[in-house]
């Protein structure tokens, strides 16, 4: 079982592909504080970018995990009810936690799960190690588990395409991908259940063949360039305008599998931890 700081139905799906069939859902329903979370800095680059936005998706969801754990191990210890023990501690941002089923499907998690909290702000942890709850003591419901945490951006030289904002800025994206190579840089991070951080990045090429207005018209009417880094899917309708791809298929599509099956195992395996090798 693992922990996934992700909405994506595709990250599901290709989770299931390296056996993973196991996952809980940690989600962040604030939507304001993910725009500014993904908000691109000056004169930053796509591979900093993208490892900066994953780690801290990663950072982000430890912390309500950790509160998450903690009310849960004080419900058992005392009989009180999730919800109480929550309304009587410090104050904490309010998240919706749903679990997927082996199928993976999404399906809502137990009450307790639903009425958690985020953890309060914490200081900068150090690098390769998050902050751990005083006791490390947690509940049945939350078990100690790997998190997992993502983020895929697409680059055309050093400038960073994001997730298109309306229709116009859809056929922007589009046009400036039309008959040329672009990169899809994807950055994965596991956090085991000590907190224990390991990040690995994944870049691939993609290159469009000339795409007419026909060709963008139509695709934006279909919908699928929304909600997309560069604004389209390579496993929908836009395969049809790949010409020709290196690297990960399953990178390209927002979670490079090789890199995660990795990075998995090493946070599954106890003796991982004591291990000097970089990462």
């Amino acid at each position: 079982m693992i922990y996934l700081a992700s909405r994506s139905p595709r990250r599901l799906e290709l989770l299931k592909q390296i056996g993973i069939t196991e996952v809980r859902l940690l989600l962040d329903e604030d939507e304001g504080r993910a725009e500014e979370l993904e908000a691109i800095r000056p004169k930053e680059s796509p591979t900093n970018y993208v490892e900066r936005v994953a780690r801290a998706k990663a950072e982000a969801a430890w912390q309500r995990l950790q509160e998450l754990q903690r009310q849960d191990f004080l419900a058992e210890m005392t009989g009180s009810p999730v919800a109480e023990i929550a309304a009587t501690t410090a104050p904490a941002t309010a998240t919706t936690v749903t679990g997927a089923t082996s199928n993976g499907t999404v399906t809502p998690d137990s009450p307790s799960a639903a009425s958690a909290a985020a953890a309060s702000p914490a200081s900068r942890p150090a690098p390769g190690k998050l902050p751990k709850s005083a006791g490390a003591a947690t509940g049945r419901n939350w078990p100690p588990a790997p998190l997992l945490a993502a983020d895929t951006t697409v680059a055309v030289g050093g400038r960073i395409l994001g997730k298109p904002t309306d229709e116009e800025d859809a056929r922007r994206i589009l046009k400036l991908l039309s008959g040329r190579s672009h990169r899809v840089l994807s950055s994965v991070v596991v956090v085991s259940p000590r907190g224990k951080v390991r990040q690995r990045t994944q870049v691939s090429r993609v290159r469009f063949r000339r795409l007419t207005d026909e060709d963008i018209t139509a695709y934006i009417a279909s919908g699928e360039p929304f909600g997309k880094a560069g604004a389209y899917g390579i496993q929908g309708l836009a395969a049809r305008f790949v010409k020709k791809i290196e690297g990960s298929y399953s990178s390209i599509m927002g979670l490079p599998l090789y890199e995660t099956a990795a990075l998995l195992k090493k946070a599954s395996d106890p003796a991982a931890s004591k291990k000097k090798a970089s990462d």
